[in-house]
């Protein structure tokens, strides 16, 4: 069985109708099971945070 990647989570949310409003991060998880953990944040993050290319 093929696992999920990060990067295929983050073509997914790419792909999504999530509005651009809104921001979200992508961070790798050791926990089996587990591919990553997308947070999503009500405001904006700043330039320094914002990940648009993985």
């Amino acid at each position: 069985m093929k696992k999920i990647t990060k990067n295929e989570v983050a073509d997914m949310l790419g792909c999504s109708d999530i509005s651009s409003d809104i921001d979200y991060w992508i961070t790798e998880c050791a926990t089996k099971g587990v591919a990553c953990i997308v947070y999503f944040y009500e405001d904006k993050l700043n330039e320094e945070d914002q990940i648009t290319a993985i």
